[in-house]
């Protein structure tokens, strides 16, 4: 609860930004609305990545921390600054590059593409604050302060939605002046949480005559920061799918998937927070050679994500026509949003299950096994199951595909877990 509760409002205040710049774009109008409709999941992509650096640097942090090393914690966060720094830049470059090619791909029309364009250029300025938010916020829950990361978390949410006005609406800069207030509100929360880390001496950059050193630590990264973020822009490209399949049928039609994304994206951060929570608990808990409290950590957690899936599924069932309303008046938008709202959240109690064994697994250093679990989860079953249902069942068949992918996944996902400390670990 230590960690869990600080990082429900941090977590909350992460994903708050792309929920008030919807809703205030959506005032500005239904193309604006669309545009970033089709950015969600190119940015979700991105931020899929950050998630698997952020895994990663929590997952040796933690263990560092459980065999009493604190000197390699130190080292390897500043290590980790630089890897980040260096594939930022390459994905800011082609991001920017490829904006138009990548939109067109996705079935943006001519009208929206300029509009996609203005505020993509500067979200990608940004890539490298938003590696650096993911690093410092999970090395510092690693080490137990869930706190202070919080509490920047908030400042930046209430930055950003003191800003998106501003820029907005006074500036008249549309849906460019989201994405300067994100960029802002990221810089002043990269400056407190850097501050924070030097205090605490959770950072140093001894690098000089450390080559060796950094690429044996960038190496034990890459070992879980690649599988993870390959779990977790599983996501996205089922929403790129997802946006690519309802392209074909309307622009409005886009504009409601995005739509029903935003508020999944809140009702899913319970889940998000018991993810982040688990894995420094379970990776200090199995390297101080105490498995068993690994695996109550886990039952817990997937207990707790069944409940909370079950009463959003009921919740979302009878008030989502009133959050959809919100962000458009047109009639198409709102049937698909809705559409989504009574289908997709069926999925979350799998979709949770599915959250806390990858969780797991990344925190024991198997991050390949939450790969395969993602990659069977959405190339497997849903590209294949979706396109077939399209066919038949138009948007809905799609919505019911995922569902269904998503609930045999989970039972596979546990089950794997559950033998694995069966046999293993609790003998």
């Amino acid at each position: 609860m230590k960690l869990a509760l600080p990082a429900l409002v941090g977590i909350l205040c992460t994903f708050s930004f792309i929920i008030v710049d919807t809703y205030f774009i959506s005032l500005v109008g239904q193309e604006d609305l669309t545009a970033i409709s089709y950015a969600t999941p190119v940015v979700d992509f991105i931020i899929g990545i950050a998630i698997g650096i952020g895994i990663a640097i929590s997952s040796v942090v933690a263990r560092r921390i459980g065999a009493g090393d604190y000197e390699q914690v130190q080292r390897y966060v500043g290590y980790s600054v630089v890897l980040c720094f260096i594939i930022s830049v390459i994905l800011t470059l082609v991001g920017i590059l490829t904006i138009t090619p990548t939109f067109k791909m996705l079935g943006a029309s001519a009208l929206n593409l300029p509009k996609i364009y203005d505020f993509m250029v500067i979200w990608y300025l940004g890539i490298f604050l938003l590696f650096m938010s993911f690093v410092m916020t999970n090395a510092l829950r690693a080490y137990g302060m869930a706190k202070s990361p919080a509490m920047v978390q908030i400042l930046m949410a209430i930055i950003n939605v003191g800003l998106d006005p501003i820029f907005i609406f006074v500036f008249d800069l549309g849906i460019m002046g989201a994405a300067i207030a994100g960029l802002l509100s990221r810089i002043i929360g990269f400056v407190i949480l850097f501050r924070i880390l030097k205090k605490q001496g959770l950072i140093v950059f001894d690098i000089k005559g450390k080559l060796r050193d950094m690429l044996s630590a960038w190496k034990e990264m890459f070992s879980i920061s690649i599988p993870a973020s390959i779990t977790n822009i599983i996501g996205p490209i089922a929403s790129l799918w997802m946006t690519y399949l309802l392209a074909t049928t309307s622009q409005n039609a886009v504009a409601g998937l995005g739509i029903a994304a935003k508020v999944q994206m809140l009702v899913l951060i319970p889940m998000f927070v018991l993810s982040a929570s688990i894995g420094p608990i379970v990776g200090q808990n199995f390297t101080a050679k105490f498995p068993d409290r690994s695996y109550q950590t886990l039952n817990l957690c997937v207990y707790l994500s069944i409940a909370w899936g079950i009463v959003v599924t009921i919740l979302l069932f009878f008030i989502a026509p009133y959050l959809s309303i919100i962000f458009s008046s047109n009639k198409e938008t709102l049937n698909v949003a809705n559409t989504y709202m009574y289908i997709i959240p069926i999925s979350y109690i799998g979709w949770g299950v599915i959250m806390m064994v990858n969780a797991n697994f990344n925190s024991l250093g198997h991050a390949k096994r939450a790969t395969f679990i993602s990659f069977v989860r959405m190339i497997v079953l849903f590209l294949p199951l979706s396109a077939l249902m399209y066919y038949f069942f138009d948007y809905i068949g799609v919505f019911v595909a995922f569902s269904i992918s998503t609930i045999l996944v989970a039972i596979f996902a546990y089950y794997w877990a559950y033998s694995d400390y069966k046999l293993k670990l609790i003998k």
